[in-house]
């Protein structure tokens, strides 16, 4: 992309750069531009528009588009893995006939295959209090959870997520992040419900994993 220069127009769109030149707009590798408005059209991962040709960027748009599609018409959650206050939030819905799953936390409505998973974990991030502060008090007896982190009790929470890392797709997404806990410094009923949640997916993909083992074995 770049500030200045003669008037670019949108090989998806036609729209015409204007006085602000190249501004929020990107070369592609046969000399023609893409506007950042339909840069949004194209999958989310990070594309690298200056080795992409003007029926690559097209290609990648359909296959956005297909998606949604996907998305909105085919995508039947089979199960619900909620969090939040008490678990009224969804996170993440799975649909397992079809093998997809989304993050329900951002809303991007992008489905993603189980099968891209390679692994996941619950990523805590906390911090010491001041000394005007008083985190609430967590009793870890309750949170029968092994697989899962815990923080030192008398910090503040300010960022629970589970991080489900992807195999190279066709999306571009390697990195998928749900948000478990949607308030800083959660009270028990909101921090539980995140745990439980977590746990809910860990055990779901074993079960997934073993199962896929198990159909590899009989053929």
């Amino acid at each position: 992309m770049g500030l200045f220069g003669d008037d670019k127009y949108c090989v998806i769109c036609g729209s015409k750069s204007g006085f602000l030149g190249g501004l929020f707009w990107y070369d592609l590798a046969d000399g023609s531009h893409l506007c950042s408005s339909c840069r949004d059209k194209c999958t989310p991962g990070e594309l690298k528009f200056e080795a992409m040709t003007a029926d690559a960027v097209k290609a990648n748009i359909a296959f956005a588009a297909e998606n949604k599609r996907k998305a909105v018409q085919e995508f039947r959650a089979t199960r619900q893995l909620k969090a939040g206050a008490y678990r009224g939030r969804d996170c993440i819905e799975i649909d397992e006939n079809h093998g997809w799953f989304k993050d329900m936390t951002h809303n991007n409505g992008w489905v993603y295959d189980l099968n891209d998973i390679y692994t996941f974990h619950m990523h805590l991030v906390t911090r010491r209090p001041q000394a005007d502060e008083t985190a609430k008090g967590i009793d870890w007896s309750n949170y029968q959870f092994d697989e899962l982190p815990k923080y030192t009790e008398g910090d503040f929470l300010t960022e629970a997520k589970l991080k489900i890392y992807l195999m190279d797709n066709a999306l571009g997404v390697t990195k998928v992040e749900v948000d478990l806990v949607p308030s800083w410094n959660p009270d028990d009923s909101e921090l539980r419900g995140g745990y439980e949640c977590a746990h809910e997916f860990y055990e779901f993909m074993r079960n997934f994993r073993n199962n896929q083992k198990m159909r590899l074995r009989r053929q």
